[in-house]
């Protein structure tokens, strides 16, 4: 097999969520496997696909084919952070099927700069947008309808600018106590990755919006991972501990009515 090296074309303009994308002669087919395992991921933490990987992220892949970390970092959209959090399940599908379709890795050559100031561009036509309505102290609704986007985006968007590492000031978006306390003191019991679990302990009381607000002014340090069998283990020992008393009380009971009897 040969290979072939591939210049990524120029720039072209694209929807505000895919940024500034090239054309790129990326496999369909690969790109909608990439596609797949994404939206199961992102189902998995409540959060919006783009947040995984954005559009280009996955039309990289599916066009250069990385085999190993050091050339999935090189991807667009990879940060370290993203390689350690999700390089090996996308590796692993891109492995599958280069090795099904007998595909080799692409060298992927370019002049780039540096990452971090590749990553402030790539944003500039959505998230930057979204924190210069925040540096107004505008509502979450009246940016939102600036922006042509839902409530939940824009907090999305905040939670991708502070981990980031952007410093806002944001204190006038904290919600009211005691409802906030409320959702906080949950997010420390199931930690802060998911939202799924909280949801459901609180049967739809409070909306996914208001669950992820109240996570962007959580500390993650503080929270413990959410274990779903480990929870429910301990659910079920205090149920039979519970049943075992509420037995040994009902047999003193009838015991003691025996004797006096």
């Amino acid at each position: 097999m040969t290979q072939a090296t591939l210049q990524p074309p120029a720039d072209t303009a694209k929807n505000q969520e895919d940024q500034e994308t090239p054309v790129l002669p990326y496999n369909e087919s690969l790109y909608e496997k990439l596609r797949s395992l994404r939206r199961s991921l992102a189902v998995r933490e409540s959060v919006a696909s783009y947040m995984i990987f954005k559009n280009r992220s996955l039309k990289e892949m599916a066009t250069y084919f990385p085999q190993s970390p050091a050339s999935f970092e090189n991807m667009f959209g990879v940060s370290t952070r993203k390689l350690r959090k999700y390089g090996e399940q996308f590796l692993a599908a891109i492995r599958e099927f280069t090795a099904t379709h007998q595909l080799e890795e692409i060298p992927v050559q370019r002049t780039k700069k540096p990452r971090r100031e590749r990553r402030e561009k790539s944003s500039i036509s959505t998230y930057e947008q979204t924190r210069v309505l925040l540096e107004q102290k505008l509502p979450l609704k009246t940016i939102a309808r600036r922006r042509k986007l839902k409530e939940g985006t824009i907090i999305q968007h905040i939670e991708e600018l502070l981990e980031s590492g952007a410093v806002l000031d944001i204190e006038y978006l904290r919600p009211p106590s005691p409802h906030f306390e409320e959702i906080a003191a949950a997010f420390r019991i199931h930690g802060t990755e998911t939202l799924h679990p909280l949801f459901r302990e609180f049967h739809g009381k409070f909306s996914y919006d208001i669950l992820r607000l109240v996570r962007v002014f959580t500390p993650k340090s503080t929270s413990k991972p959410f274990d779903y069998p480990e929870r429910l283990e301990e659910e079920l020992q205090l149920e039979l501990a519970q049943r075992e008393a509420e037995k040994r009380d009902s047999e003193r009971r009838l015991w003691e009515e025996l004797q006096n009897g």
